[in-house]
């Protein structure tokens, strides 16, 4: 890993985000000749956005976890699960919704 990094006004030395570098040889053919280069390919994080992608995900997984706590609550109007493949196909559900969504 890499870090990029930037001098704050107290000339500190602050990472900014994270990330490496591939190279990759390419090669195609232009006006019947092959041409060949290194292609440079950069994978950089910022490290203010890797944070808010987990505070985003832990309160994803707070609220699956308060809609499972919720799941065998029962209430007036609310579909009451009785068998264990219900219980489980319900917790799957909730967990494809609130923590595996995808942005």
């Amino acid at each position: 890993m890499t870090r990029v990094e930037r001098v704050n006004e107290k000339n500190e030395r602050i990472c900014i985000a994270q990330g490496y570098e591939m190279s990759q040889e390419l090669t195609t053919e232009v006006n019947g000749q092959a041409q060949t280069w290194t292609e440079r390919r950069l994978l950089i994080q910022s490290t203010s956005a890797a944070e808010a992608a987990e505070r985003s995900l832990q309160e994803r997984v707070k609220k699956a976890e308060q809609a499972i706590k919720n799941l065998l609550i029962r209430k007036q109007g609310k579909q009451h699960l009785k068998t264990s493949t219900e219980i489980d196909e319900a917790i799957q559900e909730i967990w494809k919704n609130f923590v595996l969504k995808v942005f």
